[in-house]
């Protein structure tokens, strides 16, 4: 997988042997980078369920202030670190820190909740969880109760699904704005209710 662009265009960034992840597809990544590039500048950039981070390097890439990867996968979290030292990404010290990134080894669900203290908002949310494990509806409900505490009212949370996974949760403080398919994939985006 390579790097669109930005900063580290061209780069490559890997997904080591072992990791259990579904590789987001360079149509997508492209399609969806083009519908928020206009966001990108500047902004507080989440990815949940980072995997490879190829998602939050992007965003990294084309400009993010600072991107915050949340992986619960201790050998994902170190292809993360692995990939960023690949693109080049500043090192902090010499250590395995960045600079404008933070990595999380965390539950997503746990650590959305953590943002309810409001000390940061989020400009785009990039949650990416498992197909067919039911994981869905569990992410909306966690984004929906929290996102009034860490989103404004242009922030936008994308959500990639696989296309015949139903959705039952009903919103109550986001709404979908849009629903892009990509062969078996829906990337769907949502905001803040108005």
């Amino acid at each position: 997988m390579r790097i669109i662009a930005g900063q580290y265009k061209g780069k490559t960034v890997v997904l080591n042997e072992g990791l259990k992840s579904r590789p987001i597809t360079g149509k997508i990544l492209k399609a969806v980078f083009d519908i928020i590039s206009e966001r990108l500048g500047d902004s507080i950039f989440l990815d949940l369920f980072s995997g490879s981070g190829i998602i939050g390097i992007e965003a990294l890439s084309r400009g993010a202030r600072k991107v915050t990867f949340v992986e619960i996968v201790g050998k994902a979290v170190k292809n993360i670190i692995e990939n960023l030292d690949r693109v080049g990404a500043n090192k902090i010290d010499g250590r395995n820190k960045f600079e404008n990134v933070e990595i999380l080894n965390r539950d997503v669900f746990r650590t959305v909740k953590k943002l309810k203290s409001g000390e940061e908002i989020i400009d785009i949310v990039f949650c990416d969880p498992p197909f067919h494990m039911g994981f869905i509806d569990r992410c909306l409900e966690i984004l929906d109760q929290n996102a009034p505490y860490f989103l404004h009212p242009e922030s936008v949370i994308i959500i990639r699904a696989y296309s015949k996974e139903k959705i039952n949760f009903e919103l109550q403080n986001l709404v979908n704005v849009r629903v892009a398919k990509y062969g078996k994939n829906n990337v769907m985006f949502y905001q803040l209710k108005r």
